[in-house]
């Protein structure tokens, strides 16, 4: 997997997206998409597996009420470490089954995971936007006008 998979990382709205499309487009690269397959598989994963990923799975099985209300910073902290090195093994293995070369990218990607994959720090990105990109996404994305 390390030696056909690139890494496109970073923060949410920074354009990690529309920067994967382009690239994977224009160097024929299988595009990974953190975003969909996260969300259309890897909880489903947890629950189905809960001794393979048993943080993600316990964390699922909380209510909203003991998720954010009962607990405290430092366990919110911990769960987000922990789910996140889970959902990471599941990204592997969705990776392992995709041809390649591979563009990978999303929110989810962690420097610190990533670094375990690969002795070549020249197959990631991590995107940080400016101030000013920042402003413009809050004010021009649909899903980002509900934080105003």
């Amino acid at each position: 997997m390390t030696s056909k998979t690139l890494w496109d990382g970073g923060a949410q709205w920074t354009g990690k997206s529309s920067v994967a499309r382009l690239l994977a487009a224009q160097y024929q690269l299988t595009l990974y998409d953190y975003d969909f397959h996260d969300s259309r598989g890897h909880s489903r994963r947890a629950q189905e597996e809960p001794e393979r990923f048993p943080h993600f799975a316990a964390f699922l099985r909380l209510d909203d009420e003991q998720r954010w209300v009962m607990s405290s910073p430092g366990q919110m902290a911990a769960w987000a470490q922990n789910i996140f090195d889970e959902r990471f093994e599941m990204v592997q293995e969705d990776l392992r089954a995709m041809p390649g070369p591979i563009l990978a990218e999303g929110w989810g990607l962690r420097p610190r995971h990533i670094a375990r994959t690969t002795d070549d720090r020249h197959t990631a990105a991590f995107l940080v936007p400016s101030p000013e990109f920042f402003q413009h996404q809050l004010a021009t994305l649909p899903r980002a006008n509900t934080l105003h």
